[in-house]
């Protein structure tokens, strides 16, 4: 047995100290020295310092978020805005198109309309004058005349005005005339060509008598038909013609002007 264990055995509860220069450990519940505490809290207040560049204030965070939020809610309402911008373009568009489809389905409407109508309405012309007798001085006569429809419907409510002269030279198209309704048939049907009218009473006098004797006058006769289609369209055909002295009572020329149709098509 060595002298240690002779110094423990007389020993039992004595522990033995350590011997001189051996290291030391400090037990669990022994505080560290002032010395260490200061040294430990030096250094973490050196690594706070350190790591104090990457620390942000909670203000600031909440900053940089609101900012992230808005930015992110301009680019949605931008992109929402273009959205819209792009929707109402295009509904422009499609409006525009509308518009148009509807006034090219009109245009060919009205055109089918009107085709219809100048296919289908009644057409009024004369197309025979006569004379009962030579003229005498002094003596009513009126001149007689024919109409017919060649058109394919009826005409309605017709009515003819005329005017009867003697003239050296052609007279001009009365805008008016004296007999503002001179004779009324009520119906001319499709076909019809022995529907008889007849001028105002004329009565020859003077020196345009003579001079129709003798032919260097002649006798004119303006009518104007006036007749409503079953459209409700209201139309009208002029005729001028004339005489001359010696020729047969039903011979009759056109004259040169005076000789028209109404473009009405529309109601």
């Amino acid at each position: 047995m060595t002298t240690e264990q002779q110094e423990q055995s007389a020993n039992p509860g004595q522990e033995r100290a350590p011997e001189s220069g051996a290291p030391s450990d400090i037990l669990p519940d022994q505080e560290p020295s002032k010395s260490q505490s200061e040294k430990t809290t030096g250094k973490l207040r050196a690594y706070l310092k350190d790591f104090g560049g990457f620390l942000i204030k909670p203000k600031t965070l909440l900053e940089i978020a609101a900012l992230i939020v808005v930015i992110c809610y301009t680019r949605y309402a931008g992109q929402q805005v273009r959205t819209m911008n792009d929707t109402l373009e295009e509904i422009r568009k499609q409006t525009g198109s509308s518009e148009q489809a509807a006034k090219a389905a009109k245009s060919g409407a009205d055109t089918a309309s009107d085709t219809l109508r100048l296919d289908q309405r009644a057409w009024l012309t004369i197309y025979k004058f006569e004379l009962p007798s030579e003229p005498r001085m002094g003596t009513p006569i009126q001149i007689g005349f024919f109409i017919q429809n060649t058109g394919r419907t009826p005409a309605l409510d017709e009515y003819t005005e005329t005017l009867v002269v003697s003239s050296v030279t052609e007279p001009k198209p009365p805008s008016t005339f004296k007999s503002a309704l001179h004779f009324r048939n009520n119906i001319i049907t499709p076909g019809t060509n022995n529907t008889r009218s007849t001028s105002e009473t004329w009565i020859p006098s003077g020196a345009g008598m003579a001079a129709y004797i003798n032919k260097t006058a002649k006798i004119y006769i303006h009518a104007r038909i006036n007749y409503t289609d079953i459209f409700e369209v209201q139309h009208w055909t002029s005729v001028c013609a004339y005489h001359t002295y010696g020729d047969a009572l039903n011979s009759f020329a056109i004259c040169m002007q005076g000789n028209d149709v109404d473009r009405y098509h529309q109601k």
